[in-house]
């Protein structure tokens, strides 16, 4: 019998690559949401072009990237998976990534 000394430690290699994939994609949203072209008092763009421009090249890519990188953190976590809110997937990230280290350090 063959025995992979990897098996046990594979799950949270998945769980570390997912979190870093989450931190990142909310990193680059919160970017590109800093970006956004600027509104008049009524919230509406002053430069209605630039604003479509900005939502279909640039905010839209980033919101289905971090859906994406949110739907593999949760498969990666299962149970444990905190929600959808930064305040809860963001400092759960921070901490897997910090055990990693710290468990190779």
């Amino acid at each position: 019998m063959t025995v992979n000394i990897h098996d046990d430690y594979e799950p949270e290699t998945n769980r570390v690559r997912a979190a870093r994939r989450a931190l990142n994609a909310y990193k680059v949203i919160k970017a590109v949401r800093a970006d956004e072209p600027e509104r008049d008092h009524e919230g509406m763009p002053y430069e209605p072009q630039a604003w479509l421009d900005w939502h279909e090249h640039d905010y839209q890519p980033a919101t289905r990237t971090l859906n994406n990188a949110l739907d593999n953190l949760e498969l990666a976590l299962g149970d444990t998976f905190p929600g959808r809110h930064p305040f809860n997937f963001v400092p759960l990230c921070q901490r897997i990534i910090t055990n990693e280290s710290w468990s190779h350090a």
